[in-house]
Formats: C-alpha cells, sequence, structure tokens
C-alpha cells in the first residue's frame, strides 16, 4: 500500500508539471524513478495515464479522471498516515501556508516566533491574492479575507477587520477636509483593484444600511499596502483597513475621516481540508495564527 502512495504521490507531481525531470526534483528522486513509479501505476489500474512523446507530456483521458480523484484522496490518506506517527516532536515537517499580499508582512514577521518554538517546522508561505485551490496547490492553510468559493473545506474565524478612511495632515491642508461623503468627489480618491481588475467600493454608515461609492480622480492598486504608502507621501485619500494604519494614525501621519460612519470590513479565516486540523504541525501553526490576529 505505502509503495503505491508512493507511486500515487509521482504521479500527482507528474500531471501538476507535466514534466518527469520537475516532478522527480520536487520529489528529490531521479527521473528514472518517476518513470518506473507510474509505470507501475499504470500496470497495477491498467490503464494509460500519460502520452509521451519527445517533446511534450499529456494526461489521457484516465489521467485526468484518476488525478482529480487522486489529489483530494492523497491528502486525506497522508494526513491520516501524519496522525499516527510517533515522534519525539510532532511538530515536525512541512507546513504550506497561503495568504493575501496585504497580510504578507504581518504573517512573515510573525513566522520566526513560531519557528522559535517548533523548531523542527518547515514553514512555508506563499502570497498570493488568486482563489487557492488546496488539494491542487498543496496548501496545508490558506488565510483568506471575506467570503470565498463554496467548497468542502473546514474554515477557522480568525478576525472581523475594519475599514478606515485616511489622509495625510499635508494633503488636507492643500485640499481641505471634506465634510460629507458626498464631499469626495473634489478630491483625489485611491483604490484597491482585484486580480480580476474589479475595483472594491468604499462602504460608509448610512441610516440602517451601508452606502457604497466609488470616488473618482485617483489611482488603482493590485496591492492594498500601496493605498497607505500614497496616502503617506501626501497623494490623496484611501480606505484601507484600520491595522494597516494603526500606527500612523497614532503618530499623527495620516488623519481619521468619517470615523461616525466606518463600518465592519470582511472576516478572516483560515481554510485547511477537513481531518486535518488534527494534525499536531497544524494545530500549532493554527493556534500562532489565532494569536496573532487577536493582535490585528
Amino acid at each position: 500500500m505505502l509503495n503505491s502512495l508512493s507511486d500515487i504521490e509521482a504521479f500527482i507531481r507528474v500531471a501538476d508539471t507535466l514534466n518527469f525531470t520537475r516532478a522527480a526534483a520536487e520529489l528529490h528522486v531521479t527521473p528514472t524513478a518517476v518513470s518506473k513509479a507510474v509505470a507501475r501505476l499504470e500496470h497495477e489500474i491498467n490503464a494509460k495515464l500519460f502520452v509521451r512523446t519527445t517533446r511534450q507530456v499529456q494526461l489521457t483521458e484516465e489521467g485526468e479522471l484518476f488525478r482529480d480523484r487522486c489529489v483530494a484522496a492523497f491528502a486525506e490518506i497522508s494526513a491520516g498516515l501524519e496522525g499516527i506517527e510517533v515522534l519525539r516532536d510532532q511538530t515536525t515537517g512541512p507546513v504550506r501556508l497561503s495568504a493575501p499580499f496585504i497580510l504578507g508582512r504581518r504573517l512573515a514577521a510573525s513566522l520566526p516566533d513560531l519557528m522559535g518554538r517548533h523548531a523542527n517546522l518547515d514553514l512555508r508561505l506563499f502570497l498570493t491574492d488568486d482563489y487557492v485551490d488546496l488539494a491542487e496547490d498543496r496548501i496545508d492553510i490558506a488565510i483568506r479575507i471575506g467570503a470565498g468559493r463554496p467548497s468542502p473545506t473546514f474554515e477557522i474565524p480568525l478576525v472581523r477587520l475594519n475599514w478606515v478612511t485616511v489622509a495625510s495632515p499635508r494633503y488636507l491642508q492643500q485640499r481641505g477636509i471634506p465634510e460629507t461623503v458626498d464631499g469626495l468627489t473634489a478630491h483625489i480618491c485611491h483604490h484597491f483593484a482585484n486580480t480580476a481588475g474589479e475595483v472594491v467600493p468604499w462602504q460608509f454608515k448610512q441610516g440602517d444600511g451601508i452606502r457604497t461609492i466609488v470616488p473618482g480622480g485617483g489611482a488603482q492598486f493590485n496591492q492594498g499596502e500601496l493605498l497607505v504608502e500614497v496616502a503617506l507621501a501626501d497623494g490623496g485619500i484611501a480606505q484601507v483597513f484600520d491595522y494597516m494604519v494603526r500606527d500612523e494614525l497614532q503618530n499623527g501621519n495620516l488623519i481619521r475621516l468619517f470615523a461616525d460612519l466606518e463600518v465592519d470590513g470582511p472576516l478572516v479565516h483560515a481554510v485547511l481540508l477537513p481531518g486535518r486540523e488534527e494534525s499536531p504541525k497544524i494545530k500549532a501553526t493554527l493556534h500562532h495564527l489565532s494569536a496573532l490576529f487577536e493582535q490585528l
């Protein structure tokens, strides 16, 4: 059974990369070993999984079907094997963590503390604003902001973010302080645009509801931290998450606008495949993340 698992892992790597040499490098084995593993698997299931030529490797129809079934199943089996390992330090091994860019600096700065408490953890942080498929991308924990796509995942709420609208004192001295939300039309307002190019509208309280607007005059950025930078550079007004500017507000480098009209932002949560939360190394990482986000 364990030999078959190794062959399946080799098949998944080749299916992901469509390259036997690259798959071998990721598995730290020789291309010949990967080729033999795939050949054994094809013989065992009596199906051709790849079409191989001197120039390219392609999955067959059977290979595509087999890969789709194997990816999630292999993750579950690996989690089960990991859970019964008897190790002196059970928080041993790799943890692949994915997060959006806007949380990258906070996470990166906190990881030495986690590694100091669990020296045998092999932490790997991947930053992306794209949707991450946990099984396909081999991610143990994905940090997501807001509602994600419906999927069979285990989710742990971490923190509720809040929106805050800010500008520098110098900018406001030059252009004046907007007295109302409608007054933003006379200002330079910068926005965040997601990976699909969609601008995230600003939100303000209005009666018992929420008013969303997209005031113009400024630029669009695909990384939220740049909104803080342009505001600090006296370049205009931005609406960002409060944790991003807490220090700048305290030291007076930025001014808070419309504080009485602020609304709650999206929920941040950790997402993982069902069953993975029982892994000791995943438990340790989740505990660290929960403590970290409580401080935001």
